[in-house]
């Protein structure tokens, strides 16, 4: 039975549905986590002497949480998606150089994400 353009369509839009509600669990998920230690974040971000540590790490909090939602709602998900990846990467560069296996997997997670 030949599949129709009409079924292939909506079984490539089921997948990238699928796709977005586990990236953004992703970035909720890391959301909720810097939301409930907020101080350790802060002093992670004041660790590479960036500017405002707690605004910085309040901010990256908020960004996943409305970048997470913003996936899920299928809204701006185009840019939602540029902004993830190169939050991913410049986290990645400052926070995740491998310096134990937990941070080289994180370092590997936050590449693969980008």
């Amino acid at each position: 039975m030949a599949e129709t353009l009409a079924t292939k369509r909506a079984n490539n839009d089921i997948l990238l549905l699928i796709s977005r509600l586990a990236i953004a669990a992703l970035f909720i998920v890391a959301g909720a986590i810097k939301y409930s230690a907020i101080e350790p974040v802060a002093e992670t971000i004041a660790s590479v002497n960036l500017p405002s540590p707690m605004i910085l790490a309040w901010a990256a909090m908020i960004c996943e949480f409305i970048g997470g939602a913003m996936l899920i709602a299928g809204f701006m998900t185009r840019i939602a998606a540029v902004l993830f990846a190169l939050f991913c990467l410049w986290t990645a560069y400052l926070f995740h150089l491998p310096e134990s296996f937990d941070q080289s997997m994180t370092l590997m997670k936050n590449i693969a994400l980008a």
